[in-house]
């Protein structure tokens, strides 16, 4: 499959309009000015496929749009072309699409996101570390993306609502980002949301689980076979047990 790169982030066509299906849908099935963001996949300049985390959700984001202007300028989306138009400008930054994960380390803006304080950054970092050498750029190694696209422009995953609108899309788009970046190692660190996912993916279960280690086994894409992690969220858990959980799963899913 032949990707577009767009200054580190690929994406496909296919990509691309599946990537508007899924505004659009969230947008009308929501029907009312209820301000929402959406985040594509990204894989960073340095990145060689060595691993790719998935989320849950975006945690709010600068692009922020719904289906009838409210009193926060949301961008109106109410049709394709609208949604079209919405997604085109996620795409041909000039800067690595993941490097704002280490610009905002430390962040002490109160409006602000410290990506030091976020447990889901903070164990991509640690988990890439025992795969491979990275340095302080270590974000733009990464591939990332989250299983829902579109998520609460104010933070927080979606409900159950916004995640039954988008997930059928989502799921497709989740396999076409795979088939493109093929990654080495997949880490889900979703704890628990992958399960309508994981099916549709056609994983091959290695049948090991453990503390906070959900899920692992073999995943296979255009590229090949990876070896996936399912792993709890880290927010109230010891990043040392959850990296040693992740690694633990991949050690035990090796195709």
């Amino acid at each position: 499959m032949q990707g577009q790169l767009q200054n580190g982030v690929q994406a496909t066509p296919e990509m691309r309009e599946l990537l508007a299906e899924i505004a659009l849908a969230c947008s009308l099935g929501l029907s009312n000015d209820t301000a929402l963001t959406i985040w594509p996949a990204a894989r960073g300049r340095a990145c060689d496929g060595t691993l790719m985390v998935i989320g849950r959700a975006g945690n709010g984001g600068a692009t922020n749009f719904c289906a009838k202007p409210g009193a926060d300028d949301s961008q109106p989306v109410t049709d394709a072309a609208a949604a079209r138009a919405l997604t085109d400008t996620l795409f041909g930054s000039e800067t690595c699409p993941l490097s704002w994960v280490v610009d905002q380390a430390g962040d002490t803006d109160k409006d602000g996101y410290n990506t030091n304080k976020s447990a889901f950054w903070r164990i991509a970092r640690r988990v890439l570390a025992e795969l491979t050498a990275s340095g302080e750029d270590w974000s733009s190694h990464l591939a990332w993306s989250n299983l829902y696209k579109v998520a609460p422009w104010e933070g927080g995953n979606p409900g159950a609502k916004l995640m039954d609108y988008q997930w059928g899309l989502a799921a497709r788009l989740l396999r076409a980002e795979l088939d493109l970046f093929q990654p080495r190692h997949i880490l889900f660190v979703t704890g628990g949301y992958e399960t309508w996912f994981l099916p549709f993916l056609q994983v091959q279960s290695a049948g090991v689980s453990g503390d906070y280690l959900h899920d692992c086994g073999t995943l296979r894409h255009q590229g090949g076979a990876a070896a996936y992690a399912v792993i709890d969220r880290p927010e109230t858990r010891s990043d040392d047990k959850i990296v040693a959980a992740a690694l633990h799963g991949f050690n035990s899913a090796r195709p």
